[in-house]
């Protein structure tokens, strides 16, 4: 393989989904380099601080310049840095090669699509699916038209692995990447996801592993879970293909939704369900997210416990499942005291109904009134859900 220059893109294509790589370039005339590995520490060879985290090198930066007579002032100030969401630490920012689905590529392999970009094919599946409630379709639209490449490998020592091979130098991927590809999935098949991990490059690259190493990074979870209608639905001769309904919360949009259609129209050309519901988020009284850490979760089980889990159902009945659904100790005192009601309406009507025998005090329909007629057909329309 031909050395590949900084700025180039590196494609594979397999089953009409088309894997990028893009490695970094010099637009403005600056080295894109990134000397801070994959543990948080300056590689050896940076000078002055090689080795050293990045927390320990602020200090080494600045007493170096202080010592020079370089440092005009040094102040701490709280400011806005992105954190962590689960661990609360702070981010560190690197370049680094990435794998990448592409949007707007033509896949010239097939003659029936080749005119079509996995862009293209994704918003015409998005006009032919149901959408309930309807505003999801144009929430799902606009991301799909705006969304940038798809970015699938993520740096985690967890998840699905990439199995493949890159140049140690460009990055570039082994040119038998598919054959080497179909020889991991039968080891993995026969030892389990753990073949892959411990594989040594030798063993299927020769004399090739002195140039190429095993990639260490993991697919996007999205892709994962984006793919189950695949590896699950359509091998499964019982299930129906493509599915009637997904379900899912609001945030699927640009998560489960999307990751599904497109590795739907990629692999099969068209969306993996006909139709999708989206419902919203339980939230306290206030319309605050739920939060151990806050004190407002209302557990079902314990409404079940203090008031029966028919108020439970209740509340669910009469909430509209499309926005927020605000839940409290408030909320569900005026749902007992509707289920109340209810229940001691019919009581009194089944009351009246104690010495009715049909057999002599049944009516003809047509003898009713209008209005109960009307109330007669419209219960008998719920047989027909």
């Amino acid at each position: 393989m031909s050395r590949l220059k900084l700025g180039q893109v590196l494609c594979i294509r397999h089953r009409r989904m088309v894997w990028m790589i893009i490695l970094p370039d010099y637009n403005y005339g600056l080295p894109n380099e990134s000397p801070v590995d994959g543990n948080g520490k300056f590689i050896a060879n940076t000078p002055l601080v090689g080795g050293l985290s990045v927390w320990q090198a602020n200090d080494v930066v600045t007493d170096t310049l202080n010592t020079s007579r370089h440092l005009f002032c040094l102040k701490k100030i709280e400011h806005s840095y992105p954190h962590c969401w689960r661990h609360k630490t702070p981010i560190i920012f690197r370049a680094t090669p990435q794998w990448f689905i592409g949007m707007n590529l033509h896949d010239t392999a097939d003659a029936a699509t080749q005119k079509q970009t996995l862009r293209e094919l994704a918003m015409q599946a998005v006009g032919t699916t149901a959408f309930y409630p309807a505003w999801g379709k144009a929430r799902l639209e606009a991301m799909i038209k705006n969304r940038p490449d798809w970015c699938v490998s993520r740096q985690r020592n967890w998840g699905v692995p990439m199995t493949r091979f890159v140049h140690k130098e460009t990055h570039s991927p082994h040119p038998r990447s598919l054959e080497l590809l179909e020889k991991v999935a039968q080891k993995v098949e026969q030892q389990g996801i753990e073949a892959w991990f411990a594989l040594n490059a030798a063993e299927l690259l020769g004399e090739d592993a002195k140039d190429y190493k095993k990639l260490t990074d993991t697919l996007d979870v999205w892709f994962d879970s984006g793919t189950t209608h695949d590896t699950i639905v359509r091998p499964d001769a019982q299930l129906k293909y493509p599915v009637d309904l997904y379900l899912e919360g609001s945030d699927q949009h640009r998560g489960w939704f999307q990751s599904s259609l497109l590795t739907g129209c990629a692999i099969n050309g068209r969306a993996p369900y006909d139709a999708l519901l989206t419902h919203g988020f339980v939230v306290d009284g206030s319309g605050h997210k739920m939060s151990k850490s806050k004190g407002n979760v209302i557990a079902p089980q314990k409404v079940m416990d203090t008031s029966g889990a028919d108020i439970l159902r209740l509340w669910v009945a009469s909430t509209d499942y499309s926005g927020e659904l605000s839940i409290s100790e408030e909320i569900l005192k005026r749902v007992v005291e509707s289920y109340r009601r209810i229940r001691n309406t019919l009581r009194f009507l089944l009351a009246n109904l104690m010495d009715f025998n049909p057999q002599t005090d049944l009516f003809a329909v047509t003898d009713c009134l209008e209005i109960d007629r009307y109330m007669l057909a419209f219960t008998e329309s719920f047989r027909k859900i």
